[in-house]
């Protein structure tokens, strides 16, 4: 599970209230500060910063943002990340095999239908290689 990590920064002399979220895991350090948006609740602030962070990092096949908010003894709000985790589908059409990427078999069977084909079994990772 991968988690991305907000801490609420208070206004001082120079800025106002402020989010910075961050995440560490897969490389260095990343982080962005977002100002505090009053037309928001606090929750949908610190999925707002999620969100900024998310969109900075993955320009591409970014993952879902669980909006539900946690917190830290050390005082972090965490926000969850859920990753697409695609699946590998041999799959068969006449005498023709062909192989179709899907979240689950249910949509690997919906998907074939349009080719006529059939699912055979899931590739496993190890098999694929």
């Amino acid at each position: 599970m991968k988690l991305i990590q907000v801490k609420y920064l208070s206004a001082d002399n120079t800025q106002g209230a402020r989010f910075s979220a961050s995440v560490g895991w897969d490389g260095p350090l990343r982080r962005i500060t977002k100002g505090y948006d009053y037309a928001l609740d606090y929750d949908d602030n610190v999925l707002a910063a999620a969100r900024q962070l998310v969109a900075k990092i993955w320009e591409t096949n970014a993952p879902e943002i669980v909006p539900d908010v946690g917190s830290t003894r050390a005082g972090f709000d965490v926000v969850r990340l859920k990753f697409q985790t695609k699946k590998t589908y041999l799959c068969k059409e006449g005498n023709d095999e062909f192989v179709i990427e899907a979240e689950n078999i249910q949509e690997a069977k919906e998907l074939v239908q349009i080719y006529n084909g059939i699912v055979i079994k899931e590739i496993l990772e190890k098999e694929a290689q």
